[in-house]
């Protein structure tokens, strides 16, 4: 059965702009302590104490501030190639430490790590941007051309992840959809929100559909599509609402929806008007090093995996 989503892990952005301040208070790095603080003990969870369900509850926090961080960067960075840059040369660097915590190292080269994922969307921000500039010059052809694009940007790790399984892009299209809503959005309150339980539900489901239909053979006695099991909406909803009591409890399937919570973080902090900054090659420093402590630790503890 395809893994539950919402198991892996998170990154650092860059700049973190609270897009209802002043100019002058240029980022919110409590924020990015806050992110780092939870991925830290998701991580944790993940190698040291996989059975305390808490430690991976608490790490659900932390993708949505980054996705957060990672729109807001991209909104206002003076320089979008060197923040890309950044984020490809430290997830480069984050990406052997990261293969070994989330799949005990069996050099399966076609997992990525969230600062990979990062640096790849902005290829759809870079196609959002240029959606709405062809639309204000009315160059219509163009605004479908850059549409086109963006969707296939979006689409395409769920279509390689679903046709390949040891393909892994961390949360794919949900995380992609999750950063463009806090792009577009921005800083109306009710539209992220509004756009974060949707982007839940239609995700949830969407992965309700996908192991249905992976594992139609066994359990319909037939092989099915995964277009046709999205049509099988009594089956798919009953399976993801109770398996592990999933919509009472956030569990199973819904366990990715926990991550409401980094979005009323997102929403708190972003109100303070003082400035708490870092060296902005703190954070990209602290992901692979974490990553790293985490595993000599297990490694000192217990020995190699």
């Amino acid at each position: 059965m395809s893994t539950i989503m919402g198991t892996k892990e998170t990154v650092i952005s860059t700049s973190d702009y609270p897009v209802n301040l002043p100019q002058k208070a240029t980022r919110n790095d409590l924020l990015k302590i806050i992110a780092m603080i939870t991925m830290f003990i998701d991580h944790t969870g993940v190698l040291l104490f996989p059975d305390v369900d808490i430690l991976r509850t608490i790490g659900r926090i932390a993708f949505p501030i980054f996705a957060y961080g990672i729109a807001v960067g991209y909104r206002h960075t003076s320089n979008k190639l060197k923040y890309l840059l950044r984020l490809l040369v430290f997830g480069l660097i984050a990406e052997l430490p990261y293969m070994y915590l989330n799949y005990d190292f069996t050099m399966e080269m076609y997992h990525y790590n969230v600062m990979l994922f990062f640096a790849y969307s902005f290829l759809m921000l870079f196609a959002y941007d240029c959606i709405v500039k062809t639309y204000k010059q009315k160059a219509y052809h163009l605004t479908m051309l850059w549409t086109i694009l963006m969707i296939a940007v979006i689409v395409i790790p769920e279509i390689i992840a679903y046709n390949f399984e040891n393909f892994a892009f961390s949360y794919n299209g949900y995380g992609l959809v999750m950063i463009l809503i806090f792009y577009i959005a921005h800083n109306r309150t009710f539209t992220i929100i509004v756009g974060y339980v949707i982007l839940t539900f239609v995700s949830t489901y969407q992965l309700g559909a996908t192991v249905l239909a992976q594992n139609s053979l066994e359990w319909l006695g037939e092989k099915i599509s995964f277009f046709e099991s999205l049509t099988r909406f009594d089956m798919v909803w009953q399976n993801i609402t109770t398996y592990n009591n999933g919509l009472m409890t956030l569990g199973g399937y819904f366990y990715q929806a926990r991550s409401i919570m980094g979005l009323g973080v997102i929403l708190l902090f972003r109100q303070f008007e003082y400035k708490l900054p870092l060296n902005r090659y703190v954070g990209y420093i602290f992901y692979p090093a974490h990553i790293v402590l985490i595993i000599l630790i297990r490694i000192l503890f217990e020995g190699p995996f």
